[in-house]
């Protein structure tokens, strides 16, 4: 059988299937499947699906494919068709519980306050998972930064931050990303976050016309990752957020290598995206 569940993180399965394929679209991927012989060997690349929200005829096409699919949800219903199989066929692959013992042995330098608030506050593996990246990217990791970080003073104006950017907002941008950077925040992370967004919304894009029930069907995003983000995607041109995805990453690779200044870099993406009319 091909098929099997993840539940876990998506980081934390990409950490083990490096050379995954994501699907955007589950029936378009199951038509391919269905229109490829099942002697031909098309393609032997692993593939993966965020959503366990599958009918019971999307499992058992899937279960049919020549080339491996994991469905990975950090949080899928113990009642559906995808889990019952799973369950039956021992196909569930899990993710391994964080416990404060494994918290204080990454993050030494934090209090127990500190880690109690990560477990609580983080309680899913993909907050959890996204806590962690955000947290590695401080230059230092202090309890300040903690309680900072699960602030929604925070988490509000540096989303708002992101937002602004993305929709052109000049003024209201600098403004919120001038605290931020005054507050101590790392430029570095804030250019992590965007190569995220921009991810999201080169994801959303393709399905901008649809409703956001519709979108979160065809990419397997959440509701408030599609709400949050349709009116940026439809600003802007699938070349333009290619272009700035691919400058991200360029960015932080040269970063690790010493050939670039996040300082400069960074400035002259933001103001390509803000000049972007």
């Amino acid at each position: 059988m091909k098929i099997k569940l993840y539940v876990s993180s998506v980081p934390y399965f990409k950490g083990i299937h490096k050379n995954a394929v994501k699907v955007l679209d589950i029936d378009n991927f199951i038509d391919v499947c269905r229109s490829v012989p099942l002697f031909s060997t098309v393609s032997n690349s692993e593939y993966y699906y965020t959503s366990g929200d599958l009918t019971k005829e999307q499992v058992e096409a899937l279960k049919k494919s020549q080339s491996d699919i994991y469905i990975v949800d950090s949080n899928i219903d113990k009642r559906t068709s995808l889990y019952k199989l799973a369950k039956k066929e021992k196909l569930i692959v899990r993710e391994p519980v964080t416990n404060a013992a494994v918290l204080r042995k990454s993050y030494p330098m934090l209090s127990s306050k500190s880690i109690n608030t990560i477990l609580v506050k983080a309680s899913d593996f993909s907050k959890l998972a996204a806590t962690k990246e955000l947290l590695n990217s401080f230059v230092s990791i202090t309890d300040d930064k903690v309680a900072w970080l699960f602030s929604a003073d925070f988490e509000d104006k540096l989303f708002d931050a992101l937002g602004y950017l993305m929709i052109g907002n000049a003024p209201r941008f600098y403004e919120l990303y001038q605290d931020l950077i005054n507050l101590g925040e790392s430029k570095f992370k804030f250019m992590v976050l965007l190569y995220n967004q921009l991810k999201v919304l080169l994801i959303v894009k393709p399905y901008v016309n649809l409703s956001v029930k519709g979108i979160q069907n065809k990419t397997g995003l959440n509701y408030y990752q599609v709400n949050n983000n349709v009116n940026s995607a439809k600003k802007h041109t699938i070349s333009s957020l290619k272009k700035w995805f691919l400058e991200c990453g360029r960015i932080e690779r040269d970063i690790k290598y010493g050939e670039a200044d996040v300082d400069i870099d960074l400035e002259k993406l933001i103001i390509d995206i803000l000049g972007n009319k």
